[in-house]
């Protein structure tokens, strides 16, 4: 043994009846900051604070022993980097610890299903698109099968019972994906609305904890809140959140919303409305463009149906926020009242809906992790 090698075994031998905390040099000029938990004849084990690993003495160069305020300032990195290791978990946060770990779980599918959720209502939109274009050539096709007769033209009569028949079954095959897509995506927003309320849950729950142990806590339960408090951090910058001001009609509430950058309007905010619905003199304000071949029937809040135009708006705001894009139906007659209309799930689908009636706010927070 080379006599550098001996005064290493040495020292390690002199040192084997308790643990220091070192940094560990090695021949390849880079070097390990650890405590040394085992040393044998042949190699040291070394706790790097994430786990542990074992060198042969001969990569070994040279050991630097830390001083015990070294040793603190090492501890406490660890305490923070590593904080939901057991190791650095204090008694008093182990229940915390652990709600945190399912949390962070929580979060993994919420974003892995936010993801599969853009890429569905992508293809849902295209769907709809694609349906109201068969929809219409249908129509179109039907108009021309009433107009002749098989006697006369029984070429041509032929021709568009096969058209009929080729649309419809492509409209039910577009129904039938776009029906499996909605129902997929329904079930991806309760992993999203699960995260949200766990994470209420637990931020009410951590400062309860905190409140109580209020002045008495150590130095290992200051670093395990440091790095808990760094990822709620990120976590909360999932979110934004965009409050409106509403005003009470009855039981209803009524926001301001510009349409296309043009109009302002109120609409009566209706969870159960599948689309935003304006009538015919605002959205000719608002430069909408309507194709009288798409029509539909909307429900009115007193029950009734009417004639309606399915459209795209441009841009609709509501506070600070602004979507594009946003599918709308247009009444065929105006509807009397100070209420222009509703602002349904075409818009409201995008965020989680909650209301602040101490403030009078419509609060939108809407999951966007980056």
């Amino acid at each position: 043994m080379r006599f550098r090698e001996l005064l290493l075994f040495l020292s390690l031998l002199i040192f084997s009846f308790s643990l220091f905390a070192d940094r560990v040099y090695l021949k390849n000029g880079r070097s390990i900051e650890g405590v040394i938990t085992k040393e044998a004849a042949g190699d040291i084990t070394v706790n790097i604070g994430s786990g542990t690993i074992t060198l042969d003495i001969k990569d070994i160069d040279s050991i630097y022993r830390y001083s015990a305020s070294e040793q603190a300032r090492m501890m406490g990195k660890w305490s923070y980097k590593y904080y939901l290791r057991p190791e650095f978990v204090s008694g008093n946060f182990k229940d915390i610890a652990e709600e945190f770990k399912q949390l962070e779980l929580l979060r993994g599918k919420a974003i892995e299903s936010k993801k599969t959720k853009d890429a569905g209502e992508k293809e849902i939109a295209r769907l709809e698109i694609e349906l109201e274009g068969l929809k219409a050539e249908l129509a179109k096709v039907s108009r021309e099968f009433t107009e002749t007769s098989p006697d006369k033209d029984i070429e041509k009569y032929n021709s568009l019972v096969q058209d009929s028949n080729t649309l419809s079954s492509r409209i039910r095959l577009a129904g039938y994906n776009k029906e499996n897509l909605q129902k997929q995506m329904s079930s991806l927003d309760k992993y999203i609305s699960e995260y949200v309320n766990e994470l209420r849950i637990f931020n009410h729950a951590l400062s309860e904890k905190t409140d109580s142990l209020s002045g008495k806590l150590s130095s290992k339960e200051k670093y395990f809140l440091a790095g808990i408090n760094k990822q709620l951090t990120d976590m909360e910058g999932d979110f934004r959140i965009y409050p409106v001001s509403y005003n009470s009609l009855g039981s209803s509430l009524v926001v301001r919303v510009l349409i296309n950058g043009l109009v302002t309007v109120n609409l009566v905010v209706d969870t159960g409305a599948s689309l935003i619905v304006i009538p015919m003199n605002i959205a000719d304000k608002a430069g909408v463009k309507i194709d009288k071949n798409r029509t539909m029937a909307v429900t009115l809040a007193n029950g009734r149906k009417v004639k309606a135009f399915l459209v795209m708006l441009d841009k609709v705001k509501v506070g600070e926020v602004e979507l594009s894009n946003v599918r709308a139906s247009v009444l065929e007659k105006e509807e009397g009242g100070a209420i222009s209309g509703l602002l349904g799930m075409s818009f409201l689908k995008n965020f989680s809906v909650r209301i602040d009636a101490k403030n009078n706010k419509l609060i939108l927070e809407k999951f966007n992790p980056g």
